[in-house]
Formats: C-alpha cells, structure tokens, sequence
C-alpha cells in the first residue's frame, strides 16, 4: 500500500487558522496516529486526507498520485481517491441490512451484482459478521456496527484507510477488545492507515507513530516509546499522561549530562539532554514511574531525598502516590500501598527529559 504525504497544509475557518503549515508522511503499511485534544486540527487533516474538506495551501500525495495541489488547483475528488473512511458515528444506514450497507460504495462505483456479493461476504467474514449480513444496524452491539463500518470501509478494496475516532461510543472494556481487533487486522492486511484519536492510551497501543497535535500544529512526532519517554515539549508531556515537571538552574557535568538545582528540592536531580543545551533555567519531565520508592534508610545507588506521603490511590494494577518533596508535590506509582508517613525517593536519571514550553511545530516530522 503506498505512502501518505501531506506538506505544508493550511486551513482556517473564518478568522480561525485550523492547520498551521502541516508536513508529515505515513510510511507504506504503517499506522500513524493523530493524537490531540479537541480542536487540535487532527480531523480536519484527516478529511482533507479523504477529501470531504478543501485546505487552503499545501499539497497532498498518496503513492505517485497527487490528491491535493493548491498551487496546480488540484483537488482529486473524495470518491476518486481510493481511501477507507470509518467515521466517529459509523453513518451506517438505518434502514438498510448490514450487507446493503457494506455493499453501498461498491453500488455506486456500479460494480456487478456478482461481484458485490462476492466482495460483501469476503468483508463481513473478515471483520467476523458473515453470519448477520441480514440484519439491521439496531439490532447489532456498538461494537457489531463499529465493525460494520469498517467492512464498509474495505468493501472497494481501498489502497489506505483512514479512522476518526472509532471507538468513541464504546464502553472501556469493549474498546480494549477492538483496539486490539483492529490493530492486529491492519497488521494482517499491511495497509497503510491513519488514525485519529484523543486517548493516548489508543494512540501508545496501536501506533507505529504518533504525531502530537496542538493548535494546528505537528508539536511532536516519532514512535510511541520516543513521544512518551523524550516528550520534547510540556504539553506533548502532560497529553501523554501524567508527568512531574521540575524546573531551576541546569548546568553541564559531562557531554550531555546536566545537573538540575531548583530551590524547592533537597538536591540537584542529573538528567542527560544535547550537548548544545545552554546552562541556564530550564524545565525536566519525569514519569510517575520513573520515580523510585524505597523505605528510610534502605541502601541504593545515587542520590535520594526524604519525601512524605501525602495521599495514596488505588487504581486496580497499581497504586498512585502523592508526594511532598521539599517544597515540591511530585506523584510516582508503584505495586504497593504506601502508609502516610516518610519514604525515600530517587529518580531514575536516564528517565529525566528536558521540556520546553515551545509550542512551534516540531523539526522532525516524519
């Protein structure tokens, strides 16, 4: 399946710029996610991807094939471009049956009536609902329909697929079914796919990458572990979960490794950045994971402060921990309770990035 390129995309609504110079591609049978908070922009570039919106500026190729050019004034239209779309409602039609509904797009590029058949039952098997072609949408499960417009969606034999958040209207535990479901029939088809979705939890299971969305702009970009372990920026950081922000004085001890002093901490924290980093303020990220419990006077390697126990939360797999470190809350996890009273803490320094609060659009796009 070919590649997805979009360069230099811009669109407003009105006064308001919705996509601010957007530039990343989607390798060849990889599925690369949108991730962002509403209004980020991430489904207006999806659907200027399938071609239901017209950007303002930029150009947007699938494989050889020029799908948007502002400047040539091309503008492929959307039941040309070859794409599987699976929107957020499912738009399945009501009254008609389940395969009437996945045999729609293949009707309306007037394929014969042998091969819609043929094609209708190949889809529904492959997303397991062979046996309910003649039902209708109501009598299904969220699930069932979400699975429906997705054989809708491959019924044409699309050459990529795009999805809008489709497991939305799912309950949690249905949603963990079908992630897993879709991800491992987008490994099994080898199509290229974009996602899109404000769960991170979604974007960190399913992704070969993620592109983090803010204001329009691409502010982070890369694997799922290289996003949420080197975040770049503080809000990338706090998007993809919880994170503890320290913030003093850094300076240099060793090529690419930095000291940080802040007056509110017991003792500088050592974290590791490019060697180009000016001394000066600046702002680390550290996971609640990435924090270390041990009780007083436990023996371990490095530095280790003092820290009350605030509060302790149960969260099923393992336990969220408030903290006061100097003048500092900071939050860790561990497998354990805590009792209120005082622990130790060090912090893992290979797990300590530098933040900016820089929103510009990230170098290194994909």
């Amino acid at each position: 399946m070919p590649e997805i390129s979009a360069h230099e995309l811009t669109k407003s609504f009105g006064p308001t710029r919705v996509l601010n110079r957007i530039s990343f591609t989607v390798p060849d049978k990889q599925l690369v996610t949108l991730l962002g908070p509403s209004g980020c922009g991430k489904t207006t570039t999806l659907m200027a991807i399938a071609g239901f919106n017209t950007p303002d500026g930029g150009t947007i190729s699938h494989g050889e094939r020029v799908l948007f050019d502002s400047g040539q004034r091309r503008n492929v239209p959307a039941e040309q471009r070859d794409l599987g779309v699976v929107f957020q409602s499912y738009a399945l039609w009501p009254h008609l049956t389940v395969g009437e509904n996945v045999a729609f797009p293949l009707r309306i590029r007037r394929a014969g009536r042998a091969e819609v058949k043929r094609r209708v039952g190949e889809v529904l098997d492959l997303v397991e609902l062979g046996h309910r072609a003649d039902a209708h949408p109501h009598e299904l499960s969220g699930g069932q329909q979400q699975r429906v417009a997705l054989a809708r969606a491959l019924a044409h034999g699309p050459t990529a697929l795009l999805l809008d958040e489709p497991f939305s209207n799912l309950d949690a535990k249905l949603r963990d079914r079908a992630r897993e479901w879709l991800g491992q029939l987008q490994r099994e088809l080898g199509m290229t796919t974009v996602f899109v979705t404000h769960d991170q939890t979604e974007a960190l299971a399913m992704s070969d990458q993620i592109l983090v969305m803010n204001g329009g702009r691409i502010v982070r970009a890369g694997s799922p572990e290289e996003v949420y372990r080197r975040p770049g920026s503080r809000f990338a950081a706090q998007f993809l979960g919880r994170c503890n922000f320290l913030t003093g004085t850094a300076r240099q001890i060793a090529d690419g490794e930095y000291l940080l002093e802040a007056d509110d901490l017991p003792g500088p924290v050592r974290f590791r950045a490019p060697a180009a980093l000016q001394p000066g303020f600046a702002t680390i990220a550290v996971r609640p994971e990435s924090l270390l419990l041990s009780e007083p006077g436990a023996d371990v390697s490095g530095a280790c402060w003092p820290a009350q126990v605030i509060h302790t939360t149960f969260l099923g797999d393992h336990y969220l921990h408030t903290l006061r470190v100097g003048a500092q809350v900071l939050e860790a996890v561990s497998t354990r309770p805590l009792a209120t009273g005082t622990v130790q803490i060090s912090i893992d320094e290979t797990a300590a990035s530098l933040v900016t609060d820089d929103e510009e659009e990230f170098d290194n796009v994909l």
